[in-house]
Formats: C-alpha cells, sequence, structure tokens
C-alpha cells in the first residue's frame, strides 16, 4: 500500500485541487492493481511565521500546526501534494526530514510555491503565474476533482430530481467577494436581468447554486429576483447538487471571481459563459480569463447563449500521468 499525503490549508478551493489530484492518481494506479492511500494533512500558520511571507519561513521550521493537533512525523508518506503558498514550506520540509531518514518520496507542489521550485519534484502553476523552471508544469485552470466520469455519475442521481424544469438546463454557479472583486447589488440584479433573458430566449431551466462566500444579502436579493422563473436553487442546506447541475447543465453561467469555479464549469465541455465585475485592483484573474477566452473555452455573459465546443478541460488527469511517468517504484 502506498500513501500519499494531501498538505493544505483548510479552504475547500485549495483542498479540492490536491484532493482532485491526489484521486486521479489514486484511480490510475487501481487500474494498474496498485493502491494508493490518500491521507489529509490540514494545516495552520502558527506564530510568528504565519504573520510572513513563506519565503521567510526558516529551514527546517514547519511554521504550521496540524488543524487536528496532529504532527508531521515517521512513517512518510510515498508521494506529498501540496497546494499554495502556506503549504509549500511544509511539502519541502517533509521531503528534506524523509530523505534524511533514508527515504525517497515525490512531492509535488500546486500553485506558486513562493519558494525555490527546486525543493520540490514537480510544480504545477496556471499559465498566468509566469513561472519558468525544469522541473515546472503549466496548466491554463485550475487542478480540481471534477472529470466526466463524476459528472456523468452525479449526473445520474439528480436527473430523476430535476425532471420537472424545461430544456435546456443551464446550471448557475455563484460565488462573492474575495480580494480583488465585490458584488454589490447593483451586480446581482444585472446578473438576475441577464439570467431572465436566456431563460426567455431558450424556454429553460436554471440549477443555481450559491458558494461559501456568496453573501446572505446578494443569495437573497438572487433568490427574490429568480422566484418566477422555472429554476432550483441550492444555497448551501442539504446534499450539495454542484456536481450534478453541472453533469446536467447543457450551458454554464459562472460569477467571474474563482478560478476553481470556470476551470469546473470547463471541465463539461459545454458553453461557459462568465459574468465579470469589475476588479478593485488589476491581478492575475484577468489575464487567467483572457487565456480561457482566447482557448474558446468561455465567453461573456451579456444575457445571451449561444453555442459553441470544445475539447473538456482536463488538465488534472494529464498531470497525473506525467507524475506517474515519473514515479520509479511503478516497475519494482
Amino acid at each position: 500500500m502506498r500513501i500519499c499525503w494531501v498538505v493544505s490549508e483548510d479552504k475547500a478551493g485549495m483542498i479540492a485541487q490536491a484532493r482532485g489530484l491526489a484521486e486521479s492518481l489514486q484511480e490510475k494506479l487501481e487500474a494498474d492493481n496498485q493502491d494508493l492511500e490518500i491521507q489529509y494533512r490540514l494545516i495552520k500558520g502558527k506564530a510568528p511565521w504565519k504573520y510572513l511571507p513563506n519565503k521567510f519561513w526558516p529551514t527546517g521550521v514547519f511554521g504550521v500546526d496540524l488543524v487536528d493537533g496532529r504532527h508531521f512525523h515517521e512513517p512518510w508518506p510515498d508521494i506529498v501534494i501540496s497546494c499554495a503558498r502556506k503549504a509549500a514550506c511544509p511539502n519541502a520540509e517533509i521531503r528534506r526530514r524523509a530523505k534524511k531518514a533514508g527515504k525517497d518520496i515525490f512531492t509535488i507542489h500546486i500553485q506558486n510555491p513562493g519558494i525555490d521550485p527546486q525543493k520540490f519534484d514537480l510544480v504545477t502553476t496556471p499559465i498566468h503565474d509566469g513561472l519558468t523552471g525544469k522541473n515546472l508544469v503549466e496548466t491554463y485552470g485550475s487542478l480540481g476533482r471534477v472529470n466526466r466520469k463524476m459528472l456523468d455519475d452525479a449526473a445520474n442521481i439528480w436527473r430523476e430530481k430535476l425532471e420537472h424544469l424545461p430544456k435546456p438546463l443551464i446550471a448557475v454557479s455563484v460565488g462573492g467577494d474575495n480580494k480583488v472583486y465585490k458584488y454589490g447589488a447593483s451586480d446581482m440584479k444585472e446578473l438576475a436581468r441577464g439570467l431572465t433573458k436566456i431563460v426567455g430566449q431558450t424556454g429553460g431551466g436554471l440549477m443555481v447554486t450559491s458558494s461559501r462566500r456568496t453573501s446572505p444579502e446578494n443569495t437573497n436579493l438572487l433568490k427574490s429576483a429568480l422566484k418566477d422563473l422555472p429554476h432550483v436553487y441550492w444555497d448551501g442546506t442539504g446534499e450539495n447538487p454542484y456536481f450534478g447541475y453541472l453533469g446536467l447543465a447543457d450551458y454554464v453561467v459562472v460569477t467571474c471571481d474563482s478560478a476553481n469555479m470556470v476551470s469546473e464549469a470547463c471541465a463539461t465541455g459545454k458553453p461557459v459563459f462568465v459574468f465579470h465585475v469589475n476588479p478593485m485592483r488589476k491581478t492575475k484573474f484577468e489575464i487567467f480569463h483572457d487565456h480561457f477566452e482566447t482557448q474558446g473555452m468561455t465567453r461573456s455573459f451579456m444575457g445571451q447563449i449561444s453555442n459553441w465546443s470544445y475539447p473538456a478541460l482536463n488538465e488534472t488527469a494529464e498531470i497525473a500521468d506525467l507524475v506517474l511517468d515519473k514515479l520509479d517504484w511503478l516497475t519494482k
């Protein structure tokens, strides 16, 4: 039995990326009659290092505690996958300590680590980060758990529950405020007007999900604006239908604030429309969206629906294949 540690802050978006790659590796190894157990090491920063950029964290000091009170110690895993900057130093330190104990492990970091990429066996970052290096692989979108099989399985679970909605089905993924974007009432009203137009245009039904970052005020405003349209609205209560909505969708509308949500939408291969609001400052988000539009995966949401096709985003599986090519213990 091989062991894979997923090291991440306790944030859904970060965990999803590392978990998605770990699960893809697990699935591919199982197809080769090999077992991989995934274990989670969720972290939180500790003083004084949590107040400093991780490039200043001293070598040999983790700078973090595990959320569940456990510690990093032997037996060391075979693979470590970390995501986001705060998890980079712990991953590099695990590699150093394991090597000192005589065990070679394969370490992967997702996103810009903020420290020397050579401290890892592989670093994978979205192209808008602009990093270069011999052990670095670029992707267009965020890694994640969404793939065709997951979407089909979820669609089968939710199909009967959504039979009452008219076709075509339009999935709507609504995010919320972050450091770059802030959604006011006027933005939600504009989104609602656009959704009302496309229901009128297509005669279809809406499948709407909110995120943890969607404010109660915006949730209530959107619910009220859509109440006379054929729709379902999931706001965090009960079983999460998110993957089912994506799997059943003929079209997807997604707000611009999450690279994860846009990437997951593009894993469907269906037309994806991004609802844009003005950023509070210029960031890599704009480069990210430009890349997706240039590649023909997304278009701006202007209250109209159209059809086009593109290869469904499948970058997590592609990175998993690359990792497996590098793992020499596969042949042992």
